[in-house]
Formats: structure tokens, sequence, C-alpha cells
């Protein structure tokens, strides 16, 4: 069961980290999307399904480069973003700046599963 828990966070923090560079770099491909986050783009192709499924991002074919596929926010995925935002301007508000630092390190390590 921790491993079933331990893929899903760390699957949702690797969608939001990609919905962030998406937001980041308008236009991004999936290739540079992937070396953005540290990761080999097959493992990124999961996670953009899922952004893309859920109307989060858009997916559309390179002007360029016909093989590449070039990553939009939605208008859906913008709004999910400013709610993040706004959920952590919250914390640091209750959590004071060294809390949520604090917080999200943990977090971090609970999503790789570091010691």
């Amino acid at each position: 069961m921790i491993g079933h828990s331990g893929y899903f966070i760390a699957d949702t923090t690797a969608r939001l980290g990609a919905q962030f560079a998406v937001r980041d770099e308008p236009g991004i491909t999936r290739q540079r999307l992937a070396r953005t986050l540290g990761l080999r783009e097959p493992a990124v192709t999961g996670p953009v399904g899922r952004l893309t499924a859920a109307g989060l991002v858009t997916k559309s074919t390179h002007p360029r480069e016909h093989r590449a596929v070039v990553l939009e926010l939605t208008d859906s995925g913008t709004e999910a973003l400013r709610e993040v935002d706004r959920f952590d301007a919250d914390l640091r508000e209750v959590l004071g700046e060294d809390g949520f630092t604090g917080a999200a390190t943990a977090m971090h390590r609970l999503a790789y599963w570091e010691s």
C-alpha cells in the first residue's frame, strides 16, 4: 500500500512540476519539459497525458519540427496554478517561511521516499 501511495504522491508532484514548467515557458516541447524536470522524455508522457485528459494542458504540433509537440496551459490549468499559489501563500502566512520550507522539504522526501 505504501508503494501505491508513494507513486500517487510522486505522480502528482510530477504533474504539478510539469504544469508550472508549462506556465513558465509557454510552448515548451516535451523534450525541453523533460530536461527542465530532470527526467527522460518517456517519463513525462504519463503526466502530460493526464494533464491533457484533465483539460489543464493542450498539446499541438510544433510549427517547425513536425515530430515535436508543444504544450500550453489551458484557462483551467492557469486557474488551477493560481489556486496552488494562493494555497502556498496561505501556508507561508500560517507557518512562516521556516515552517513552510520544512513542510515542503518533508513532502518532497515523502514523494520520493528519501531518508
